[in-house]
């Protein structure tokens, strides 16, 4: 009787340990899922974290321009160019004043639109955003960072657009057959670049230079990427110093000249002074050779043979014999090298724009030569003419052996009519030639001045053909 109330303290003990366990157990396991609760909570956090750093970051890249190797030809890379010419330049070339107006609008856009990107705004203005979209660039390190980026992007850009004009560029091997000391014959020969101006149904037309092809007993033109064809001279033109050669399209080169595109041509008129362009052809002498430059100075206004033109100046290799041909940054055709109006004293290539001389380009693509009549000059101010000075083309020169040099016109004289048309600027002058033509009959008016005043000669001559 003694033991029963022991062994039932035992059992209540034994109960109450038990109990314990239990509850000590379900404890744990509260304690275990607050803190699986917590783990996953944070998790959430940090992916939640790390979704909006990724989401910023893209955001950030997309403002960043040219990068990856997405940007093609198709999106160029422009710094600072004019889309369209100035006012004064449309007016002059016979736009109504609605289309000068226009034309002023967009120079001024480019203008503010320049402003914006010297103020930091770059990255919007590439991305066609406003600048209070841009993301600021917070640390010099970024600044920096971001810069390298731009140039091995632009450099991509660049290769990209000098491979791809380089499928349009060709060398000329000109051959010409001789005699040695001994008489025996011999040939030689030289290797000059071409590029493909326009593409027809039967034919393939390069411009070249002249140097290309005077005293040339045969051409031959070469791509990169197929056999030597021959080819004949469609067109030169002394002046300029340019050719234009014949590629006929037959069934054997059929397959290499479709893949051969022309160069599109761009507009001289737009380039500006620390524009960037690329010279193909063979600026270093070496044909399929490439180098790149800044603008560094336009002078227009340059008398040239019946004329007048834009001398551009590149900080860039050029070969004006070889042939060196310089695109702008849309991968078009702007301007050539030139020995005519070179300065020895400055170590910078020269150019003529290509706007000045495109319908010179059209005529020779047709086979055309353009009227040649052998005079620079210079129109007649209005603060001139309140002197007493005949309105007109005052002639600077006259090349020697030309049609004007031939009839008597000398330096000094005022052209004030060609064919029975008036002329009183250069514009006037060009078109009164083009609608002579080469080869023609025509009358050249003059006024000379003599001992007190200014006398009118008319002179009666053929036109020649340059």
């Amino acid at each position: 009787m003694a033991e029963k109330p022991n062994q039932d303290h035992h059992g209540e003990r034994s109960r109450e340990f038990i109990t314990q366990q239990i509850t000590g157990r379900n404890d744990r396991g509260k304690r275990m899922l607050k803190l699986a609760g917590k783990t996953m909570l944070v998790s959430l956090v940090f992916t939640a974290t790390a979704v909006l750093t990724a989401s910023a970051l893209i955001t950030r890249l997309h403002l960043i321009p040219f990068q990856g190797k997405g940007n093609h030809l198709e999106e160029p890379f422009h710094i600072g160019r004019d889309e369209t010419e100035t006012a004064a330049e449309s007016k002059e070339q016979g736009g109504s004043e609605a289309a000068s107006e226009a034309a002023g609008r967009e120079t001024a856009k480019g203008a503010e639109t320049n402003e914006k990107r010297t103020d930091g705004t770059a990255e919007a203005a590439s991305a066609g955003e406003t600048p209070g979209t841009a993301a600021p660039v917070t640390s010099e390190s970024e600044a920096r960072s971001l810069s390298m980026e731009d140039l091995v992007a632009l450099n991509s850009r660049l290769q990209e657009a000098v491979n791809l004009a380089d499928n349009s560029v060709a060398s000329v091997t000109h051959l010409k057959e001789g005699k040695d000391w001994f008489d025996n014959s011999i040939q030689t020969e030289g290797v000059y670049s071409g590029v493909v101006i326009a593409k027809t149904g039967g034919e393939l037309l390069l411009l070249t230079t002249a140097e290309a092809v005077n005293g040339a007993d045969a051409l031959t033109v070469h791509f990169q990427r197929g056999n030597s064809m021959s080819a004949s001279v469609k067109c030169r033109d002394i002046p300029t110093g340019l050719a234009v050669l014949s590629l006929p399209i037959t069934e054997e080169n059929r397959g290499l000249l479709d893949t051969v595109e022309a160069l599109p041509l761009g507009s001289s008129y737009r380039l500006r002074r620390g524009d960037l362009v690329m010279a193909v052809g063979a600026p270093l002498g070496i044909v399929h050779s490439a180098d790149y430059g800044m603008i560094s100075n336009i002078t227009n206004g340059v008398n040239v043979t019946d004329g007048l033109a834009s001398l551009i100046y590149v900080d860039c290799a050029g070969n004006a014999a070889g042939g060196t041909w310089v695109l702008n940054s849309d991968g078009e055709l702007v301007g050539w090298a030139t020995d005519v109006l070179s300065d020895a004293r400055i170590p910078h290539t020269a150019l003529l724009g290509i706007s000045d001389f495109k319908d010179v380009l059209e005529r020779m693509i047709n086979g055309q030569a353009s009227p040649y009549l052998g005079i620079k000059g210079t129109a007649v101010r209005k603060e001139q003419e309140a002197q007493g000075i005949p309105s007109g083309i005052y002639v600077i020169e006259e090349k020697k052996n030309s049609p004007a040099y031939e009839a008597g016109i000398q330096p000094g004289d005022i052209l004030v009519a060609i064919g029975g048309k008036k002329v009183t600027s250069m514009r006037e002058y060009t078109a009164a030639l083009a609608q002579v033509g080469a080869d023609a009959a025509t009358t050249v008016e003059v006024m000379r001045n003599g001992r007190e005043r200014y006398a009118l000669i008319r002179y009666q001559l053929t036109m020649g053909a340059r």
